[in-house]
């Protein structure tokens, strides 16, 4: 009869066959990864009298030896240089793993509320049925925690990071999101949903479809920012259970609640700076430290290529500022994707009645001498809604958020957000642009900046 014992994690169902283990080691479960030091239990010694103990066994004969006794290696050994690099290179990465998730109570019994005040949550206590999945935490690198329940099977995950003195964009928000199921699963396709919100902050959200494994799956996620942390919940069933399960998965996700830890939390400033003109008299501003001032390239002098080395001129004789904003787009850990990159012009123009329509149609005539000959119907088009979730502010500067659609290539669509005042008898005017497929990224340094207008 096989001698089990039950794994010490207490979230845990493996039985181990005491029988199969050495009798001193290190052991790690297959099922939760647990590590604990094992010894077999030893026989009590059995007192036996002296007069009636059998006679000592004759020594048996010598057999051939199976295995080659050898020296032992010295320390400079090859092999014992190899053996070290190895235990040095598990303890490194057992270090990382408990600096990535030290102070989340992942491990906390599910039938007790969970309270985090490092990242400011509490979780209420989970019904019964409902397991940690340690393959599913591990597969989406998730930090709170990733559970299942069966029967139909279901799966819910958390993810939490606080960005300490700043608030998340975002298009970092949606890039951390996203890039986990990405890593996780195979062919995953995405749609936006509207409206999102969790745990009373507004956020964004997807419904995504993959293959997890070899189970195809349907699910949602969604994320918020809230006093500098970000969150990340995850929701999601093999796909001919969604529909049955789909209302007890939000049901969890609404366990998830801010804690009230970082009400006296707040953003530091940047190092803002302030780009001033006298004539006519106004300014702008980098709030987000983010954007790059143009300057002309020196005579003799090779630019970096770090250098936005330009005449704002050049780009349009009206200009009297020119900026460049790059955001590094990560795709699972790899940087080598080109950046997300926004420009902005400021312009001084002949005053019109209304600021931001001159500058609207300022903006259509530079797209024109883009076409050779005669260029075709050229339309900003108003957009409702913000790819990154920004608003434009409520007071300032005239703004508005467009849509440029080249007639010419489908591909090809950008949008502007431009602002318009009237200052000493002329109209002046912030334009951003960057591509549509781009701007959730830096959608929030255009705002900002354009925003930022104002006359002396």
């Amino acid at each position: 009869m096989p001698n089990l014992f039950p794994c010490p994690n207490p979230q845990c169902s493996y039985q181990f066959d005491a029988d199969m283990l050495p009798a001193a080691a290190m052991v790690t479960c297959p099922l939760c990864r647990t590590r604990f030091p094992y010894r077999a239990a030893q026989p009590a010694p059995v007192a036996v009298d002296d007069a009636y103990a059998p006679p000592p066994e004759a020594p048996s004969q010598p057999s051939a030896r199976v295995v080659n006794i050898r020296n032992q290696p010295k320390s400079g050994s090859p092999l014992m240089v190899i053996l070290a690099i190895f235990v040095a290179g598990a303890f490194l990465a057992g270090m990382v793993y408990f600096l990535r998730y030290r102070g989340v109570k992942y491990d906390a019994p599910m039938s007790t509320e969970q309270t985090q005040e490092r990242l400011n949550f509490k979780v209420e206590n989970f019904p019964e049925g409902w397991s940690e999945d340690m393959t599913a935490r591990q597969g989406l690198d998730v930090n709170v925690f990733a559970r299942k329940r069966t029967a139909p099977d279901g799966w819910v995950a958390m993810y939490a990071e606080d960005f300490k003195d700043r608030s998340p964009r975002a298009g970092e928000l949606r890039d951390k999101m996203l890039t986990r199921l990405k890593g996780y699963g195979r062919n995953m396709n995405f749609v936006e949903l509207s409206d999102a919100k969790w745990m009373g902050q507004p956020g964004q959200a997807y419904q995504f479809q993959g293959d997890f494994g070899e189970t195809p799956v349907l699910g949602e996620c969604v994320t918020v920012a809230y006093k500098g942390i970000a969150y990340i919940f995850y929701a999601w069933a093999p796909d001919k259970d969604w529909a049955a399960v789909q209302d007890e998965l939000m049901t969890m996700r609404g366990r998830v609640k801010l804690a009230g830890y970082r009400e006296k939390w707040a953003e530091e400033t940047a190092n803002t700076k302030v780009y001033a003109n006298a004539s006519p008299a106004y300014s702008v501003e980098d709030l987000d430290a983010a954007w790059q001032m143009a300057a002309p390239p020196e005579d003799g002098v090779m630019p970096k290529k770090s250098d936005y080395a330009v005449d704002p001129k050049e780009i349009d004789a009206a200009a009297s500022f020119a900026f460049r904003a790059r955001f590094q787009i990560k795709v699972g850990g790899d940087t080598r994707q080109h950046a997300a990159e926004a420009k902005a012009l400021v312009v001084e123009l002949k005053q019109g009645d209304d600021p931001l329509e001159t500058v609207k149609r300022h903006v259509i005539e530079r797209i024109k001498r883009d076409y050779a000959g005669d260029p075709p119907d050229i339309k900003l088009e108003p957009m409702a809604k913000s790819p990154a979730g920004v608003p434009l502010p409520a007071t300032g500067p005239a703004m508005a958020r467009l849509l440029f659609r080249d007639p010419l290539d489908k591909d090809n669509r950008v949008m502007y957000i431009l602002s318009a005042i009237n200052a000493d008898g002329m109209t002046v005017g912030v334009e951003t642009e960057v591509l549509e497929r781009n701007a959730n990224y830096v959608e929030e340094w255009m705002v900002h900046l354009a925003g930022s207008l104002k006359g002396k």
